[in-house]
């Protein structure tokens, strides 16, 4: 498990889908909302991960290993996800700050349980994956 690579692919996605959402707005009219894409980035890198470790190991992950991994990315993802947060807050009027750190923590206290629990689901289903993949090839050599 290579958190600098869940890190990397956790913040890539995160700048990667708002700006794909603007063009897409700007190019073609479409509008798609934005309120489910804060669990996109999570749930890409630790498929990603969860498909990297089926790969190097070929045995699905412990839930010791699970639950290791899926507290250290939600600690990556909330870090990330205040450092985010920071940077929009230093954007803001002068008389909105109090209304939006209420909100950005319940937001972000929903987000880091929603990280846990299913980022371990989403490790376990990405190593599964990997390893059926990695059987139907050795089928057909």
């Amino acid at each position: 498990m290579n958190f600098w690579r869940f890190t990397g692919i956790f913040v890539a996605i995160s700048l990667a889908i708002p700006v794909v959402l603007g063009l897409l707005e700007k190019f073609t009219g479409i509008v798609i909302p934005r309120a489910g894409m804060v669990a996109i980035p999570t749930i890409m890198a630790t498929m990603t991960e969860g498909q990297l470790f089926g790969r190097a190991t070929r045995r699905l992950p412990e839930k010791a290993e699970i639950r290791a991994f899926a507290g250290t990315s939600t600690a990556i993802s909330v870090a990330v996800s205040l450092v985010f947060i920071a940077l929009a807050f230093v954007g803001m009027q002068p008389d909105a700050p109090s209304l939006f750190l209420g909100i950005m923590a319940g937001l972000l206290a929903l987000f880091a349980l929603l990280a846990y629990f299913g980022g371990g689901w989403f490790f376990k289903i990405g190593a599964r994956n990997e390893i059926r993949r990695l059987d139907k090839l050795d089928a057909l050599k």
